[in-house]
């Protein structure tokens, strides 16, 4: 399959390596660019644990030159990519609820009593605040630091809008919910919304799921319509997501 990759371009280039290992041809199209903001101010005294949903959340992390004060917390993540990469940056005690955000949420309420302490959240500027209410409704303190943002692309790269017009592209893989409604923004925007009539899209959750059927609902890709077929990954990481590529062959 040729496949197109809407994900941030250095993520993008890992998870093509994997695509392209398995027999892929893949053009990458960052429909987002990740800006870290290690400088946000983070008061240590008085937090418990450190809360993150992405990779980025721990990679802004290590570029603060207070990093040493936060690593001797335990870090809670969302899934096990995220606690991997608290691993290799030097947390020493982390826990993975191999999930979505609820599952975060429920694994944090199980493993920590409110009177230890407050919960650091550390996160991207755009988010659905779910967590943040899940957790405060159960009692917790929360401090949130935005030490990332993911700003939207202006367009499709050259190579995908060609290889769309072509009809060269049989599948679009869709890591987040933003990034499937940025993605049909800017095919709307190219004028290639019939394209997605031959395309599958592979979508990393029900949530991002969703927002590809709300759009196409919507009309921002009124002319692909009930034609455009979506997939969705059995969980919310990666190798799922990647199963379900590799299943459509």
């Amino acid at each position: 399959m040729h496949l197109l990759l809407t994900r941030p371009i250095e993520e993008a280039r890992t998870s093509a390596s994997k695509l392209v290992a398995i027999g892929h041809k893949v053009t990458v199209s960052p429909v987002l660019e990740v800006v870290l903001d290690p400088s946000v101010p983070i008061e240590r005294d008085g937090v418990c644990a450190l809360v993150v949903t992405s990779a980025r959340a721990i990679a802004a992390l290590n570029q603060r030159t207070d990093r040493a004060r936060l690593k001797d917390l335990p870090v809670y993540t969302v899934g096990d990519a995220s606690a991997e990469a608290a691993r290799d940056a030097g947390f020493a005690s982390v826990h993975s609820a191999s999930g979505d955000v609820e599952a975060l949420g429920a694994f944090v309420c199980a493993r920590i009593d409110p009177a230890e302490g407050a919960l650091l959240y550390a996160c991207g500027r755009d988010r659905h605040g779910a967590l943040e209410e899940q957790l405060a409704g159960a009692g917790y303190s929360i401090r949130v630091a935005e030490v990332y943002r993911a700003e939207a692309a202006n367009a499709l790269s050259v190579e995908a809008r060609d290889a769309l017009a072509r009809g060269e592209i049989d599948g679009v893989v869709v890591y987040s919910a933003r990034s499937a409604r940025i993605f049909l923004d800017l095919v709307a925007h190219a004028g290639l919304r019939s394209a997605l009539r031959r395309l599958t899209l592979f979508a990393i959750s029900p949530a991002a799921a969703t927002a590809l059927r709300a759009a196409a609902q919507a009309g921002t890709a009124e002319e692909a319509g009930s034609e455009m077929r979506i997939v969705v990954a059995d969980r919310p990481d990666e190798a799922s997501l990647l199963d379900c590529v590799a299943m459509a062959r």
